[in-house]
């Protein structure tokens, strides 16, 4: 366990900014910061004041988060302040500080992080002006990548440097796009914090992660304390506190220059637990203090033989001690140095049960053997595709769950897209990448085009075995237009539009970064991770919460002939708003739902909790996907309408990932015969009832005199009713087709 550093100034910071974004009901403010957001982004706390204003081409933008983590400054981490679009020299932003003290040294940290924005490094370039000298002067950099793990503490993902101010206490600090970086959006700030001129910017513990034997003596050497400061040639006094971490205080004490050097102090042989605490103050030649607590690890190895007491203890009872790390006891081919490294029990030769023994499973990813096959020896399922290690053998042919021949370290062995287990499930080949396991018919997948647009990298995002619908990631009103697939012998054209509202916003693609892949647990993750749709916000076009606003799908040129639609509506964020569907085609009209778009990732005031369907498992089973029957009659297009309302927080942004369109036979024609009619006495009223083609939109005309024929309503039931008036007393009934 590294050592964990916490600074906690006992004097308060000068300031601490936490940016905030101003549209989302969840966002909330780091207790004991001081909170900024837009649009105007200004906010005077005390005597100072900081306008934040964007630099070159980039809008001022925001987003709210909650797979930022932070630990216990997680309100900080999860939402941000970010220049949209600073992709070149010159873009990102200035903060203005004013009411500091005049020509002074002020020590500054900022944060910044994003885990939902796309794989590659956001290097942000920051600079001052100090004391109002005209020329910016480089301070620092942060950088970050949304692949990278998230923050735990505010040791994480920062910058700190010192800036002064001039004759007036101003001073203007810039954060601009960086040359090295590979992404978009690169300039963030999630938080700031201003210290007290001439104070302690932290202590550190050297070597890191601390440690020492358990058994070691008194005055032996943990570790070395140093400090830095904002105030040159500064000195450091050190001292163990009471307080928050300083639990195991008594078993050290503080030596050396300064107190610097810390030294075992009692006796930590048995004392039952791994780790140790202390507290730490230092105080500088001003007498302004700052503590921090550190984590001393506890190595518990008598006979230094790398087998720690405990666990020695543990597997061989008292004879622990005189246990050889080479020795081999349950002849598992691991000798014990190997099962301690690994975790695994060292007297029985198969520790996960799953008939492979201990020495064949390395840990290491490479199946080589039944003698060597590289799995995890504490899981019965490596890969987590659901298939068993013990049944996994990439030298053996595939021919079913039993046998299915597939890489026990890999959930998909080709590499096509889709896990060892859905495609046997789906009689499709494993281990032959052409193969998919897919219906013929027309599968679109809208996916986010070859360029990296808006700070969100392309990657990997065609699903295989599909045809794609490509356009930009949140570059708005690219993807209303017509594009043209051969499908069911014929070419069929697809076209997209959004017939509510000429509002650009509302129209979008949106691509979510490879690092949301994780989120999802299923399969065709490159079929979901981008997806068409609407935003049916006001400010962005759409029609709000009183009225739907549509999205259609157009399909001309479908040969005649029944069909089965189904498409994916899954978010592997946040976005989870209600929709209906409605289907226009040779069948007539009709509205199906209402569903509600699935996400993956959950927020505790306005999300569902996350879908993470099974493993081996297709989105087939989510309960967003819709699965309609169709018709066309060859002539006439099949028009599918996706309608969704606004609602609150993540609720208002809907999509569709793609969709699979397969024939389900030809229409089988029935001739047209009037089977029954049939008059209420009592009402009047005239009940027709026919035999003609299930499904089929038919025509119900009147005549009173044969002179001429007036249509009275359309049926796909086989059955109409119609009241003539008081009087009648002759009417004749026909019935057309289309």
């Amino acid at each position: 366990m590294a050592a964990a550093v916490l600074n906690s100034p006992l004097r308060a910071d000068v300031l601490k900014l936490d940016f905030l974004d101003d549209d989302d009901a969840a966002s909330s403010l780091q207790e004991g910061w001081v909170g900024i957001s837009g649009p105007s982004w200004q906010v005077t706390s005390g005597d100072i004041s900081m306008t934040v204003t964007p630099m070159g081409t980039v809008t001022l933008d925001d987003r709210n988060r909650t797979n930022n983590g932070g630990g216990s400054e997680a309100d900080m981490w999860k939402d941000f302040l970010f220049a949209n679009l600073s992709n070149a020299a010159g873009d990102g932003i200035q903060m203005a500080f004013t009411g500091l003290k005049p020509s002074t040294a002020y020590p500054i940290t900022i944060w910044a992080f994003d885990k939902s924005t796309a794989s590659g490094n956001h290097i942000t370039d920051w600079s001052a002006n100090d004391g109002a000298a005209g020329a910016y002067v480089l301070k620092g950099k942060t950088s970050f990548n949304g692949a990278n793990a998230a923050p735990v503490s505010l040791a994480d993902y920062k910058v700190s440097f010192v800036f002064t101010t001039d004759a007036a206490g101003a001073v203007n600090i810039q954060g601009l796009w960086a040359p090295e970086t590979v992404a978009g959006h690169t300039v963030f700030i999630n938080g700031l914090a201003i210290g007290d001129p001439g104070a302690p910017t932290g202590i550190s513990l050297s070597p890191t992660p601390a440690s020492v034997a358990s058994g070691a003596p008194v005055g032996t050497l943990a570790g070395t304390l140093s400090s830095v400061s904002t105030l040159p040639n500064d000195t450091f006094t050190y001292s163990l506190v009471d307080g928050e971490g300083g639990t195991e205080n008594a078993y050290f004490t503080l030596t050396g220059t300064g107190n610097n050097e810390l030294k075992v102090n009692g006796d930590l042989t048995f004392v039952g637990f791994a780790t140790a605490s202390i507290r730490i103050r230092v105080v500088n030649s001003l007498n302004v203090a700052l503590e921090s607590q550190f984590t001393i690890n506890l190595r518990d190895d008598t006979d230094n033989d790398g087998l720690l007491d405990p666990w020695e203890h543990l597997h061989f009872s008292e004879a622990g001690l005189d246990t050889k790390p080479g020795d081999d006891p349950d002849q598992d081919g691991s000798p014990n140095l190997n099962e301690h490294a690994q975790k695994t029990d060292p007297v029985a030769a198969d520790t996960d049960g799953d008939t492979l023994k201990d020495g064949a499973e390395k840990g290491n990813g490479i199946f080589v053997s039944l003698a060597d096959t590289g799995t995890n020896p504490l899981s019965t399922d490596t890969d987590q595709d659901g298939l068993p290690d013990n049944v996994e053998n990439p030298l053996l042919p595939s021919t079913g769950l039993e046998q299915p021949g597939t890489d026990p370290n890999k959930k998909d062995t080709d590499g096509d897209g889709y896990g060892d287990k859905y495609e046997i499930s789906k009689t499709s080949d494993p281990k032959n990448p052409a193969v998919f396991p897919l219906p013929a018919g027309l599968l679109i997948d809208f996916s986010h085009g070859p360029a990296v647009v808006g700070g969100q990298a392309a990657g990997t995002q065609l699903m295989n075995g599909y045809q794609t619908f490509t356009a930009d990631h949140e570059i708005n009103g690219s993807v209303d237009r017509t594009e043209i697939y051969p499908a069911f012998g014929s070419q069929v054209s697809l076209k997209v539009a959004f017939p509510d509202t000429t509002g650009a916003g509302v129209k979008q693609l949106i691509n979510r970064p490879d690092g949301n892949n994780a989120n999802y647990k299923g399969e065709k993750v490159d079929l979901l991770r981008d997806w068409i749709g609407i935003d049916a916000r006001l400010a962005s076009g759409g029609r709000g919460t009183e009225e739907f606003t549509s999205m259609t799908f157009t399909l001309t040129g479908l040969p005649a002939g029944n069909y089965q639609y189904r498409s994916y509506s899954h978010d592997t964020e946040l976005q989870h708003p209600d929709f209906e569907v409605g289907i226009a085609d040779a069948v007539g009209t009709r509205t199906e739902g209402p569903f509600t778009m699935t996400a993956s990732t959950n927020n505790a005031t306005t999300n569902p909790a996350p879908v993470n369907p099974g493993l081996g498992e297709g989105p087939e089973i989510l309960p967003s996907t819709v699965t309609v029957a169709v018709r066309s009659d060859g002539t006439n297009p099949v028009v599918i309408t996706y309608r969704c309302r606004e609602a609150a927080g993540t609720a208002s942004v809907f999509g569709v990932n793609g969709f699979e369109l397969t024939g389900t036979g030809a229409v089988t024609e029935v001739p047209l015969k009037f089977s029954a009619i049939t008059r209420n006495p009592a009402t009047g009223a005239v009940t027709l009832q026919w035999e003609g083609t299930p499904g089929a939109s038919h025509t119900v005309q009147k005549s009173d005199a044969l002179a001429g024929w007036e249509a009275l309503g359309t049926s796909t039931t086989g059955t109409y009713t119609d009241t003539p008036p008081a009087g009648t007393e002759v009417r004749f009934y026909r019935i057309t087709k289309p």
